[in-house]
């Protein structure tokens, strides 16, 4: 007895299905997995920025500040000798701006002179820098005290460092790091590139 001849088409109209279905599902799998890949490693990749530039400005200024100096404004000599030793020891195409904070949220130096003296609101990664761990966040510039940023940057990562004078027993205030996100754009544009192709390249041989 013959078979129905339209078996072998719903055996096909099957089979199409579960291709497009299992394509879907492991495109979707792929995506996913490389968007989570991708933001795993751009995370490490600016925390590992964050505390070379966290490092490098401890180095240089712990030793060389004094409790008396967080207890307000700089007088002017003081000011100028931490204002040269950021200018010619830190600052550079990396490190943008630094900013010292005493525990009261005032702005003890800046290389912006308007700023000295200035309060500001303590924010929360001020805070966990003030209680001794470093913290940053990544910054669009919609800040006020960010106007003269504008135009120059897209992005900047301000890295918040606890700040002990070497006269302290204990943290006397925080750093706050302006770097420039725009020379590492190129390497994570880079790293996305790889992950993409990557993940890429194994969900064709998957499927």
């Amino acid at each position: 007895m013959n078979k129905p001849k339209f078996i072998p088409s719903i055996k096909l109209s099957l089979l199409a299905k579960f291709s497009l279905t299992s394509f879907f599902i492991l495109t979707a799998i792929a995506m996913a997995f490389a968007w989570g890949i991708q933001r795993h490693l751009e995370k490490m990749a600016l925390q590992q920025e964050a505390k070379n530039a966290a490092e490098q400005v401890a180095t240089l200024l712990n030793p060389n500040l004094r409790l008396a100096d967080m207890e307000g404004s700089l007088d002017p000599v003081r000011y100028e000798q931490i204002d040269a030793l950021i200018r010619q020891n830190i600052l550079s195409k990396h490190i943008v701006r630094i900013k010292i904070w005493n525990r009261n949220g005032i702005v003890v130096y800046s290389d912006k002179k308007d700023l000295v003296g200035r309060r500001f609101p303590v924010e929360e990664e001020l805070r966990e820098a003030l209680d001794g761990k470093m913290a940053m966040e990544i910054s669009n510039l919609e800040k006020e005290e960010n106007v003269s940023e504008r135009g120059l940057y897209s992005r900047l990562m301000e890295i918040y460092v606890p700040l002990q004078p070497i006269d302290s027993p204990q943290v006397a205030g925080a750093y706050e790091i302006y770097h420039d996100l725009s020379v590492l754009e190129s390497h994570l544009a880079e790293m996305r590139r790889f992950v993409w192709a990557s993940i890429g390249l194994g969900f064709i041989i998957l499927y």
